[in-house]
Parts: C-alpha cells; sequence; structure tokens
C-alpha cells in the first residue's frame, strides 16, 4: 500500500485536510481550508490556494508548487512542531488580514505579497538552489530571514524589512535597487 491520492478531480474544495496515516497522502486539488498534516506525510501534487490555518507535525513536501494563503480569517496560522519547506509562497490575503508564522519555515523558491500581513516572531530561510525572489505588489516585513541558498541568489522585488535578525549560511542577498531595512544590528 502506497500514498492515498487525491486527485484535483475528485472533489473541487475539501474544507479540512487532516493527514494521519503512515503512508502519507498526495493530494492535487487547488483549494483547501484546514490543513492539519498529524503523521505521516503530504505531498502537494498542484498548486493550492488555502483559506484556513496550516499546521504541520509530520511532513510536507512541496513538489515544486505555489501555495497560496487567501481569505480573510484574521489570523491564518502557519504552525505545528515540523519545520515546513515550501517552494514558492504568495500571500494574498482580505486587505488587513494577517498571516502569523507560529514556527519556522523554509522557502525554495519565491515569496510573493500581494496583500496581507505577515507575522510571527519566526525565521524564514530562503534554501532554494537557484534563484530566488522576495516580491509581489506589496513589501513585507519579517522577523528573521535566514539566506541559505546554495547556488544563486535571492532578490528584493520589493522593499523588505527585517525586525531581528539577518543571517547567512549560504548564498547572498541582492538588494536592487529595493531598500533593505533592518531593524536591529544582528546580521550574522
Amino acid at each position: 500500500t502506497g500514498a492515498i491520492d487525491i486527485p484535483g478531480s475528485a472533489v473541487p474544495q475539501i474544507t479540512n485536510l487532516t493527514v494521519n496515516n503512515a503512508n502519507g497522502a498526495i493530494f492535487g486539488g487547488s483549494l483547501l481550508e484546514n490543513v492539519l498534516i498529524s503523521s505521516g506525510t503530504l505531498t502537494q501534487g498542484a498548486d493550492v490556494s488555502i483559506s484556513g490555518d496550516f499546521t504541520n507535525n509530520g511532513i510536507y513536501t512541496h513538489g515544486n508548487t505555489t501555495v497560496t494563503f487567501t481569505g480573510n480569517l484574521d489570523p491564518q496560522d502557519i504552525g505545528g512542531s515540523s519545520v515546513t519547506n515550501f517552494y514558492n509562497v504568495e500571500l494574498n490575503k482580505t486587505a488587513g488580514d494577517e498571516l502569523l508564522l507560529l514556527n519556522n519555515i523554509g522557502i525554495a523558491g519565491n515569496w510573493s505579497n500581494d496583500q496581507g500581513d505577515f507575522s510571527g516572531n519566526f525565521e524564514v530561510s530562503f534554501n532554494g538552489t537557484g534563484a530566488q525572489l522576495i516580491g509581489g505588489a506589496n513589501s513585507t516585513t519579517f522577523h528573521e530571514i535566514n539566506i541559505s541558498n546554495t547556488l544563486g541568489s535571492v532578490t528584493l522585488g520589493q522593499p523588505t524589512t527585517i525586525d531581528d535578525e539577518l543571517s547567512f549560511t549560504g548564498g547572498r542577498l541582492t538588494l536592487g535597487s529595493n531598500d533593505l531595512t533592518l531593524n536591529t544590528n544582528n546580521v550574522t
């Protein structure tokens, strides 16, 4: 027996997806409300919009897809006991609504803030292996950023603010014509 495969054609939207299976699940749909990975692995098979909370206590495999956090849930949480490694993350919430980080996350692709606020006293690690972009229609304030891109650089496509720490474990940060505001002198 292998992972449970939920193709996009199975249902238009799953309200709550809970993975509690040692073999895991592959999700190919495009709309979710709440995601809970209790145990096992959730493999993302297609780009998805999530309008509720994302809780990872297992393993999440991004499948080189985009996760768009949407809706008017305020705050909308990304948390759980495991670090979640996304590929592309888009923030496209109702104006003034917040995406709240409750644990560290990794991003192997791009970050795009098209609308909404982002907060949480945790680290976002840009850990791709090629060119990465922090962009979108709006600037973003991060608590901590770690640049851990082994073969490329992370480029600012919008002015960006870091409230606590900027650290480098590999790669470089390219500002271009955008400002980087450090609200601390903690750069390592």
